[in-house]
């Protein structure tokens, strides 16, 4: 039976939610209320349940415990709920937390950088996994008594024992109250090859199954997540493949653009909203669409072609439809020789105009028109790199950064756009396809490459996995703009 009590009390800081969506009944807690009994053997689960409505970051989790009997040892977790109980398999779960004999609170953080979609969710601390050989132990858990003071979630508690299993396996009990927690959530970015929404990369390769030049192809898609599999046939090995979320629903289109004179070329597109498929003429033959981004800020990738000037002097232009209006947008940035490289390099929501120049002596140059922050020119890397954009830190701005080949591994350089500081980590082989994307679901851009059938990441927050996907010969689509 849980009960409240009064415990000694310490001074808490409390900082105001630092973005829409994050829940935070720690700003309302009392400095003394608590839950028990938490521990051991008995009641060692108690969770709180919350919804998120719109994809998001839950970058971390703080609550607080105190007036422990003796030493406790515990866990938290991440978990789907289904209105009575955890579900699935763990989405984070924490290394082992020690809390100390003390009369007084412990102020717990967990960080957790994990990609949620909307839904309801329970966070949870647990000593399930680390009874054995402990000694029995009861803490109280901070809480505020006004089930009306969170709406979206409850206190959920379970009676788990030494068994992990029931925390999916069993109903959890409910009591008129919400836990002290703060859930620090940001909104979630697109992770670039994402066909199901998730905010994770799917893992994706392109298949000549027709055969020839002309041969049609198919696209073999695994979700990050389920692994469920899908494929369909769309375009012909002669195409560029350009994937890219056009409707706005959140999740990556299949689509390509088919080189021609003017009045042919133009991208095929099959939306993932409604099923149904467009073409549009746009662009000609010796342009560029790989430079597709949101270059209007309303949420669509708009089509996009680069147009290199024709000869040395020459300038270059940008052209893309407008799909807030579907008028025409033209810039006029860059000039022949140089290397398109395109991203949101200011945050504004905008994809910028983006070139690299060679600048003589080995070195490379990158000038940026940005929508908001204006035009400037930064030294990074060298001419021959393989340009790889991505969100290496996790801040919405593109950063700079390359993959150099050398004594047969690859190196991957990082211009970080929250600090300036370049990093370079070695990760692939050379002859490996670079496939940069956000795998792990942490809203960083993890290295990551594929070799005849196998992706290889290293991911931001769970360090290096695989998963085998497609065969060689393939065309893995997460390079489709990595240059």
């Amino acid at each position: 039976m849980k009960k409240t009590l009064l415990c000694a009390i310490v001074g808490i800081l409390v900082v105001s939610p630092a973005a829409a969506q994050t829940v935070d009944t720690i700003a309302l807690w009392n400095g003394a209320t608590g839950l028990t009994p938490f521990g051991i053997p008995a009641y060692g689960t108690y969770g709180q349940t919350f919804t998120v409505t719109q994809g998001a970051i839950l970058q971390r989790v703080d609550f607080l415990v105190g007036n422990c009997a003796a030493g406790l040892d515990f866990r938290f977790e991440l978990y789907a709920w289904d209105g009575a109980k955890a579900t699935g398999p763990a989405i984070r779960e924490s290394s082992v937390i020690t809390l100390p004999t003390s009369p007084l609170w412990s102020f717990v953080s967990v960080t957790t950088r994990v990609a949620l979609v909307p839904g309801e969710y329970v966070l949870f601390a647990s000593t399930a996994r680390d009874q054995a050989g402990a000694p029995n132990s009861v803490c109280n858990f901070a809480a505020v008594l006004d089930p009306a003071t969170y709406t979206g979630g409850r206190f959920v508690f379970l009676n788990s024992a030494a068994n992990p299993n029931l925390w999916t396996g069993t109903t959890w009990g409910t009591y008129p109250a919400d836990l002290a927690i703060r859930a620090v959530m940001t909104p979630a970015s697109p992770a670039g090859i994402d066909f199901s929404n998730d905010f994770r990369t799917d893992f994706a390769v392109v298949r000549n199954t027709g055969g020839g030049a002309l041969g049609d192809v198919t696209w073999l898609i695994s979700d990050n997540v389920t692994g469920v599999f899908t494929n369909t046939i769309w375009g012909n090995a002669s195409d560029w493949f350009v994937p890219a979320d056009y409707d706005g629903d959140g999740k990556t289109d299949v689509a390509i653009w088919r080189p021609g004179p003017v009045g042919t070329a133009g991208f095929w597109i099959k939306y993932s909203s409604t099923g149904a498929t467009g073409f549009t003429a746009f662009g000609q033959t010796g342009d560029d669409p790989r430079v597709v981004g949101d270059y209007d800020g309303d949420g669509k990738v708009d089509m996009a072609v680069y147009r290199s000037g024709a000869s040395a002097g020459l300038p270059s232009f940008w052209y893309y439809v407008r799909s807030s209006d579907g008028m025409l947008g033209t810039i006029g940035w860059g000039q022949y020789g140089d290397t398109p490289a395109p991203g949101d390099y200011d945050g504004d929501g905008k994809f910028d105009a983006a070139v690299r120049r060679d600048a003589g002596g080995g070195f490379a140059q990158y000038w940026l028109h940005q929508s908001t922050a204006g035009d400037t020119a930064i030294y990074f890397g060298t001419p021959t790199d393989r340009i790889v954009p991505g969100d290496f830190d996790g801040d919405k701005k593109t950063d700079l950064a390359v993959v150099r080949s050398g004594g047969g591994t690859l190196t991957w350089w990082v211009r970080r756009s929250s600090t300036g500081v370049v990093a370079g980590q070695t990760f692939g082989l050379t002859g490996d396809n670079i496939t940069p994307g956000d795998y792990d679901g942490d809203g960083r851009t993890d290295f990551s490459v594929w070799r005849s059938g196998t992706f290889w990441v290293s991911g931001s927050w769970v360090g290096v996995f695989n998963r085998a996907w497609g065969v060689a010969g393939d065309f893995p689509i997460a390079s489709f703009n990595v240059r």
